[in-house]
């Protein structure tokens, strides 16, 4: 989603620029963000994709496999620990994940995952 209404307050100011312009346009506070500004946002909805070892029973299929990540009653959130590890053990997360554009974001996404871009600093 986007916001129509983006003037330059106090996020936009830098202790290395100007104080009373924004660091990254170059408005004067007060005035409104360019639209080019990577101060001006908008809300949009990511996949992230991630490879990550597991072991699972050897009899198991493909289809097992997905059936007990997606359908049955093993939670998601199981896998943080996993993830957790992972960055311990290896630093970051680069190379092993891709994140791909699916849409803009409605009101209901900002509403259920609780980020809204109209109360963005600006």
């Amino acid at each position: 989603m986007k916001r129509n209404n983006w003037p330059v307050e106090e996020h936009g100011i830098r202790p290395a620029g100007s104080p009373d312009k924004c660091f990254y346009c170059g408005v004067k506070k007060g005035g409104i963000h360019k639209k080019d500004c990577v101060i001006r946002n908008r809300t949009i909805i990511m996949k992230m994709e991630i490879e990550i070892p597991m072991t699972v029973p050897e009899f198991w299929t493909k289809r097992d496999c997905e059936f007990h990540k997606n359908e049955s009653s093993w939670c998601a959130n199981n896998i943080l620990p996993v993830i957790e590890k992972m960055v311990k053990d290896h630093g970051c997360l680069c190379g092993l994940t891709h994140f791909k554009f699916l849409r803009e974001a409605s009101e209901f996404d900002e509403d259920y995952y609780n980020i809204h871009v109209k109360e963005l600093p600006t």
